[in-house]
């Protein structure tokens, strides 16, 4: 069965980690960068903590400025280690 303890656990703390490193979390859908779906097959599916991120909004100049940039992609994986760190952590 679908782990919604465990795969909140991980995008909470992986949110947690974006807003860390100065990224702010998405504005325009769910509540504070969070946004559980139900109707994605390949998520709800597995029995271990998933999350999906999303690491900008096309429609956001700035967004895509971050993600064609070197410096911008390291920065969003370096949250990301430290977002998946935070969780094994726990």
């Amino acid at each position: 069965n679908n782990d919604e303890q465990g795969s909140t656990a991980l995008a909470t703390a992986l949110r947690d980690a974006f807003v860390a490193a100065g990224f702010a979390p998405s504005n325009y859908l769910g509540s504070q960068g969070l946004n559980p779906r139900a109707d994605l097959t390949g998520l709800n599916l597995s029995t271990k903590p998933k999350a999906l991120v999303e690491y900008g909004n096309m429609r956001d100049s700035s967004d895509i400025a971050l993600l064609t940039s070197n410096e911008g992609r390291q920065r969003l994986a370096e949250a990301t280690v430290a977002g998946l760190e935070g969780f094994l952590a726990q």
